[in-house]
């Protein structure tokens, strides 16, 4: 596997197409684009990297618009596995749809990536990236960054997206310290925030909470 720690993402991911208030829904249903995560993080940190994964997890896959988004990416060969709380969101058209042109589908797990019985279904030392886009509360991607620690390869990349607050990144990256992660890279994304791509109504209290913090963590096994 290539060296994350010197991985800048770029090639495929901005050969999609651009993203607009127009096509948004209709293209993919993820926040990773009007977050500004896909323009601020993900081109920059893991340019080339795709044929380098063998092994990916996503936690927390809601309508499924990031899947769609990582199966364009990674190449057939990656094996792309997924956990999310609500069975519903893994059984979907789109996603069916996805699994019809991978050769290899995409291995769904229903259930709380917190609980011990979601780890039994993974090795140690098997993930080569896991991106945790699940609950968003302290809690939750405290007892992820513990409990996936052992489940990344050495040199291997846990991603915790949606840090609701200045506070909470400090007590992740305290945490992450205490667990021996070997680097520990913060982002602060309210300043990238795509405003134009949030209903200012029905996201006006969600987008407050945004524009004071939101921010993503990478750590490297």
């Amino acid at each position: 596997m290539k060296d994350l720690q010197s991985c800048v993402f770029r090639d495929s991911l901005t050969s999609l197409p651009a993203l607009t208030v127009s096509n948004f829904d209709s293209y993919v249903l993820t926040d990773k684009y009007r977050l500004g995560y896909i323009d601020h993080f993900y081109n920059e940190y893991f340019e080339g990297l795709s044929h380098s994964i063998d092994t990916f997890l996503e936690i927390g896959v809601s309508g499924g618009g990031s899947l769609e988004l990582w199966a364009n990416y990674f190449p057939s060969s990656t094996s792309i596995y997924a956990v999310d709380i609500d069975g519903d969101c893994l059984d979907t058209p789109r996603l069916e749809q996805l699994d019809r042109e991978r050769a290899e589908p995409i291995f769904k797990i229903a259930g709380d990536a917190c609980s011990e019985e979601i780890l039994t279904h993974f090795n140690d030392d098997f993930f080569d990236i896991i991106v945790d886009d699940g609950s968003h509360n302290l809690k939750s991607q405290g007892t992820v960054l513990q409990n996936f620690y052992k489940k990344l390869k050495k040199g291997g990349s846990l991603i915790i997206e949606d840090i609701l607050s200045d506070n909470n990144m400090r007590e992740l990256k305290l945490l992450a310290q205490s667990m021996g992660y070997s680097q520990i890279v913060p982002f602060a994304m309210s300043p990238h925030l795509k405003i134009d791509l949030f209903d200012p109504v029905r996201h006006k209290s969600y987008l407050k909470t945004l524009q004071s913090f939101v921010g993503l963590l990478h750590l490297i096994k």
